[in-house]
């Protein structure tokens, strides 16, 4: 591989690769235990190569609209407002099990709905290492002592550790009205109104927020709200089970450091990641978040943060085809449709030996600003994989010799080890 990866041709189309985590919404409820939570599978994009936004900035889901909202804090900072929580560093820094979450403060109906929405998350979604949900307790209204009606606004968020950091894989919003009724010193959901998905947002949102007066500003103006409840409650849950974690991360996003926690270490940071499409890279999350495959038909995405923002590397497992007629795949796949193919030595195979892999890119002239992509066929096995390097450099930075991008890209193509 020549040097200065991100100038040469990089313009892949990642619209077939890409799978996203799944974020799903609530459905439209019904009674308790029966709440409809069809999922609206949809693909945050990455912090990387496409100029368009995420589809959370469209009202497609709540669940969307909740990821651009509460999961924008990269700024967040350990001095708040909320009150002060010690997170200890108690025992390794490697956990391989964590235990589950559970709400432990004293508000009324938090508790209830947040063991609603693990038992939800549970049903509905992989299985990850713990749920922490947001539950923000809009307004109440208990003129009916059997009949208790609590208005919420709710995210689901599944996460798997990584060294020290929560890396957030999946959930979604969970807006709604829940119905209520005293139960065993504690209370029972007897019947659930949640915000739809799709074209049902809008409409669903105003019924359900628009039935006390305030209520439907006060839902709209939460966003700050669940932000901070957020990093408490896993802040909570870090102090109260003495686990040592310093930050977490939502996918194309710096980590968000927790309330008091020790600073995260470059050690900590640097995440060496075993891929279940069989290969080994290891990447700083302060440059890339990933977005893993959850079985070997799906691929894995890193999306850049930063002055990587612009760029994505994505890796897919391919079987029953020849290189030649990926390459001719790949080749399709550029926009000139002028692209060439060339053996190329990448990685390790495992051995310490570079791999003989197919290079193929695109022979135009580079403009600035321009998508472009190459891509690697990496033989494994009787199979392949594609390793696909996406981006567009900045204008601003176009022979700029102190732009970090191409160093970060080559340093993390050069950690590929295949399994």
């Amino acid at each position: 591989m020549k040097r200065k990866i991100a100038r040469r041709a990089l313009a892949l189309l990642i619209s077939g690769v890409m799978t996203g985590a799944l974020l799903s919404g609530c459905g439209s409820g019904g009674a308790a235990g029966q709440a409809s939570t069809e999922a609206a599978s949809s693909e945050p994009a990455p912090a990387a190569a496409s100029e368009a936004q995420p589809e959370t900035e469209t009202q497609e889901t709540e669940a969307s609209e909740e990821v651009t909202e509460t999961e924008m804090m990269e700024e967040t900072e350990t001095g708040t407002e909320a009150e002060d929580t010690e997170t200890e560093a108690a025992g390794e820094t490697a956990v391989t099990e964590l235990p589950p979450y559970e709400y432990t403060g004293d508000e009324p109906y938090v508790k209830e709905i947040s063991d609603f929405y693990i038992d939800m998350a549970r049903k509905n979604y992989a299985p990850t290492q713990v749920t922490i949900p947001v539950v923000n307790i809009l307004e109440v209204d208990d003129t009916k002592p059997d009949d208790i009606l609590v208005w919420c606004r709710g995210f689901i968020h599944n996460y798997d550790l990584r060294n020290t950091t929560l890396m957030d894989r999946s959930g979604g919003a969970c807006d709604g009205l829940f119905h209520m009724k005293p139960s065993g010193g504690g209370y029972e959901i007897t019947e659930t109104d949640f915000v739809g998905d799709g074209s049902d947002n809008g409409p669903d949102t105003k019924r359900i927020f628009g039935m006390k007066d305030g209520l439907l500003k006060k839902y709209e103006s939460s966003e700050e709200d669940m932000k901070m409840i957020r990093l408490q409650e896993i802040s909570n849950y870090v102090n109260t089970n003495g686990i040592y974690i310093t930050q977490y991360q939502d996918y194309g996003w710096d980590p968000v450091p927790l309330i008091n926690a020790p600073m995260t270490t470059e050690e900590e940071e640097s995440i060496e990641y075993h891929s279940i499409l069989g290969y080994t890279m290891t990447y700083n999350l302060t440059k890339f978040s990933l977005m893993e495959a959850a079985s070997e038909t799906e691929s894995d995405i890193f999306g850049g943060i930063g002055f990587l923002q612009n760029y994505v590397v994505s890796v897919e497992k391919r079987s029953g085809q020849t290189k030649e007629e990926l390459a001719e795949e790949v080749k399709s796949s550029f926009e000139s449709g002028k692209a060439e193919a060339d053996m190329a030595l990448f990685g390790n195979d495992g051995t310490g030996e570079p791999i003989e892999s197919t290079l193929v890119s695109e022979s135009t002239q580079d403009k600035p600003g321009e998508m472009k992509s190459i891509y690697y066929i990496i033989p494994r096995g009787e199979d392949y994989l594609i390793l696909g390097v996406t981006g567009r450099i900045p204008p601003e930075d176009i022979g700029d010799e102190s732009y970090e991008g191409d160093a970060a890209l080559e340093e993390i193509l050069a950690s590929f080890v295949l399994e």
